[in-house]
């Protein structure tokens, strides 16, 4: 009788420790570039509130990146120019991981998070179109 309590108390240990050790744990949302040459997180910054974007480039070259975006639901959160104005260039070379949202709110289960790339890479101009998912 001794070794079946042991045991359930340890089979419940081990339960709750994973439940703690999962609800503590960051959520974050995922997309990656169809070419598989970027990827984009936005995940939340430890047991805080606040959410944050990092784009990563995962392939050999340096590109530049002339026009971001960031939607939620198809409305911009954050990107280079005004919602709806005409879009603003830039010339930023990717010498890392590059901070594309940061905001306070979690998104919903049935949101659609996308962020929206311009980027040059040698001489080529590229698009794309990066859907996140939880």
């Amino acid at each position: 009788m001794k070794k079946k309590l042991i045991s359930l108390v340890i089979v419940l240990l081990i339960g709750l420790s994973w439940f703690i050790y999962s609800s503590l744990q960051p959520n974050a949302w995922v997309g990656e570039s169809e070419d598989g040459k970027w990827i984009a997180i936005y995940e939340q910054e430890g047991i805080k509130e606040r959410w944050f974007g990092t784009l990563q480039w995962k392939a050999e070259g340096e590109p530049i990146i002339t026009y971001r975006e960031f939607k939620i639901n198809g409305v911009q959160s954050t990107g280079d120019g005004e919602p709806g104005a005409e879009k603003q260039p830039r010339s930023e070379r990717v010498e890392g991981d590059i901070e594309f949202a940061a905001f306070g709110e979690q998104p919903g289960e049935k949101d659609i998070l996308e962020l929206i790339l311009l980027w040059i890479d040698g001489e080529t101009e590229f698009e794309e179109v990066i859907t996140l998912r939880p």
